[in-house]
């Protein structure tokens, strides 16, 4: 599914507003998985206040991991986007963020409006991916950060990925 823009021109973008997922999760049956997903680009997170670095991240469905095929390397696949305020992270950004040392429990501040405590591992995402977000986290916590993104009457799709 995609979103059609017409604006100056026609233009496209892969997504589709965020309360579409509602919308076929509940009206539906018939479909199988619906993960929602929200990009944001640019977020600061703060692993200390010597460790900040500037990401893009994700909030996610659970469902996230049963419809594309992205291995945990630690974690268990049916937890972790089920618990608020938590993350899951690309083996890379762990490894970046906090070295050698095992980042499961560890908590990082997302924009200084979340807190999350890592829960999960991602194998790093190949190369040929659309996603380039390396921290997803539970949808539900998306409007803890950006509420306006999931009123349930929003059907506006921001163009570049939120703000």
């Amino acid at each position: 599914m995609y979103t059609e823009f017409h604006d100056d021109k026609v233009r496209y973008n892969t997504g589709v507003p965020n309360p579409l997922g509602t919308v076929f999760r509940n009206e539906h049956p018939v479909v199988e998985h619906v993960g929602r997903i929200a990009f944001l680009k640019k977020r600061v997170v703060e692993v200390s206040p010597a460790k900040k670095f500037e990401e893009d991240i994700a909030f996610a469905d659970p469902e996230f991991l049963d419809i594309f095929n992205f291995p945990l390397v630690q974690g268990n696949p049916k937890t972790v986007l089920h618990e608020r305020n938590t993350a899951i992270l690309t083996d890379r950004v762990a490894r970046k963020y906090f070295g050698d040392d095992d980042p499961i429990g560890k908590l990082v501040h997302v924009d200084d409006s979340l807190v999350v405590r890592i829960t999960g591992i991602l194998r790093d995402l190949p190369p040929n991916t659309d996603f380039r977000s390396e921290m997803f986290i539970p949808f539900d916590n998306l409007k803890d950060h950006t509420p306006w993104m999931v009123e349930k009457d929003w059907w506006r799709l921001c163009w570049r990925g939120g703000s």
